[in-house]
Order: C-alpha cells, then sequence, then structure tokens
C-alpha cells in the first residue's frame, strides 16, 4: 500500500484579475441603491492593473516577503508611473526593510496628502530616534551576532552548507526538470500564453533552495540562511543581477518509492495547478523564463522549486 502526502506554497508574483464595471452586484436587493458617487468614475484598464499591483503587494506583505512586495510595486511604478497609492505603500516596504532615508524620497515623489504628511512625520521621528541610537551604540561594546542555526540532534548527519546554486548531477531528475518545464508550456499554451525558455542558471538557483529545504528539515520561501532568505536574494546572490520580475512555487511530497519517477512530477504539477497563487504563478503573463529544481533522499521523498523570471 502506497501513501503519499503533499505540500505546495507560492510566492513572489500572483496575478489578480481586474474588476469589471459591468460586473452584477452580488446582491440583487442592493441593485436599485444609489451610488453617485461612482457613477461618474470609469476606471481604464491602467487603473485595473495598478489596483491589481496594489492587491499583490499587500498579499505579499502578509506573507512577510518585503523584497517581493517591493518588486511587484517598483514594477507598478515603472509602467505606471509614480502612482500615489504605489509610492506611499512602497514607502512603508522601504520603511519595513530599515530604508527609511529611501522611504522619505519615495514619499518626495508623493502628491501631498495628510496620509502621505503623517507618514513622513513618523519617518523624520524614526530616523531622528535611530541617530540617537547609533550614537549611544557607537560607546557600547561591539557584540557580534551568531547566525542563527537549526537545532539538529548530537547524533544526525552534517548537513551541507548552504549555497545559492547548484548544478544537477542526477540523469534522472534532470529529465524530471525537464518534464516540469513542459507541463506548464503546455499550460501555458492552453491559456493563450507564450512558453517559457528554460533557463539553467535560475534552474540552479531553485535546486539549491530545494537542496537546502531537504538538507535543513524545512519547507518554506524564507530561507534561514540570512543572505538567501527570499527568492530575490538567492537569485541575486548567485547571478548578481536585479530582474524585472521573479515569482517561486515550491511542492514537497513525502513517499514510500525509493525512486522518484514522472509521477511524481505529475502529481506536484497538478497540485500547483489546483491552487489558485501557483496557478497564477505558472500562468502569469509577464514572465518569460523558468528553471525547475528537482532533489529527492534516500527514501524517494521529493522537494520541487519552481522560479519564474522576467529579467
Amino acid at each position: 500500500m502506497k501513501f503519499r502526502s503533499v505540500l505546495a506554497l507560492g510566492a513572489a508574483v500572483l496575478c489578480c484579475a481586474p474588476l469589471r464595471a459591468d460586473s452584477a452586484p452580488a446582491n440583487p436587493s442592493m441593485s436599485a441603491m444609489p451610488s453617485p458617487a461612482m457613477s461618474s468614475l470609469t476606471p481604464s484598464a491602467d487603473d485595473a492593473a495598478v489596483l491589481a499591483r496594489y492587491q499583490l503587494a499587500l498579499d505579499q506583505l502578509s506573507t512577510g516577503s518585503l523584497a517581493s512586495a517591493r518588486v511587484v510595486l517598483e514594477d507598478g511604478i515603472r509602467r505606471f508611473g509614480p502612482r500615489p497609492d504605489l509610492n506611499l505603500l512602497l514607502g512603508y516596504v522601504l520603511q519595513r526593510e530599515g530604508k527609511s532615508g529611501a522611504a522619505l524620497e519615495r514619499l518626495s515623489q508623493t502628491p501631498a496628502s495628510p496620509l502621505a504628511a503623517a507618514f513622513a512625520a513618523q519617518l523624520h521621528g524614526a530616523s531622528a530616534t535611530n541617530a540617537t541610537n547609533a550614537a549611544v551604540q557607537a560607546s557600547a561594546p561591539q557584540i557580534v551576532p551568531v547566525a542563527a542555526t537549526l537545532n539538529v540532534p548530537s547524533n544526525a548527519p552534517s548537513i551541507a552548507a548552504s549555497v545559492a546554486s547548484l548544478t544537477q548531477t542526477d540523469a534522472r531528475l534532470s529529465k524530471l526538470e525537464a518534464d516540469m518545464i513542459e507541463m506548464v508550456n503546455a499550460e501555458r499554451a492552453k491559456a493563450g500564453l507564450r512558453a517559457l525558455a528554460p533557463d539553467e542558471r535560475l534552474a540552479s538557483v531553485a535546486r539549491a533552495h530545494s537542496a537546502e529545504m531537504r538538507d535543513k528539515s524545512y519547507f518554506a520561501h524564507e530561507s534561514p540562511t540570512t543572505s538567501l532568505h527570499e527568492p530575490m536574494d538567492r537569485y541575486q546572490n548567485a547571478l548578481n543581477d536585479m530582474p524585472r520580475v521573479i515569482a517561486e512555487n515550491i511542492f514537497r511530497s513525502w513517499g514510500s518509492q525509493r525512486q522518484v519517477t514522472i509521477n511524481e512530477i505529475k502529481e506536484g504539477h497538478a497540485a500547483l495547478m489546483k491552487s489558485p497563487g501557483h496557478r497564477a504563478n505558472i500562468l502569469y503573463g509577464d514572465v518569460t523564463r523558468i528553471g525547475v529544481g528537482v532533489v529527492a533522499n534516500a527514501r524517494g521523498d521529493v522537494w520541487i522549486t519552481q522560479m519564474f523570471l522576467r529579467p
């Protein structure tokens, strides 16, 4: 008897459906209620796209993915200009990343409003507090922090050092990685989207994350290795490049088979396509490249990372 359980997580780039002005009301009894404030507003396609990015950035913030939220907002501003809503939210993200100066600069490009003024005052206050703290710490003994490590039993096998990129040395798994890319591109073809180009450099980053999840016994987009914490960190660490968009799906499967087969890859693909977030990454129209990293252990357990990129 065979038992398998699976987990999948998706992050970085999700695509929200644009709002339609002609959508039917959710509650028919409300259809006769006047809405004069909204009747004269006709959102454009750009407005819907900006809203989608704003909502996506909020989704990323809710998962703690600051870098992903920042990339989404920066992409929106690059495409549609410094919209006040995107600018304000980007300022907040920069503040959360400890970049109060950059947040203030971003606010300087935002039209004056009570909310923007209140945020700017808050940032000025934080900057003053940080300067005071820095002066106090300058005279204090320097304490070198120790990087967080996992609690590993003394009799556990040694864990390989984390790396930003990893070459596939197993021909079987290399074939399965290519098979999964074909499955992704088949789904995109059905949706009328262009195929994604396989990118071995991107795959090496994805593969390294799969291997670290296996070797350090965790399952998350957030790596315990500080320099590799988020997908953007891993990509930049390995390739020293800043892409326009980067996205990541991860999948984990436990099984009793020692030999990983195409069945596990099909199972992973089906699970990802059933999840709205993962499906949105796979069918995101703005990405152009894909890298898939598949690793396994001696028991046939599988870790898969998909990375999507627009340079």
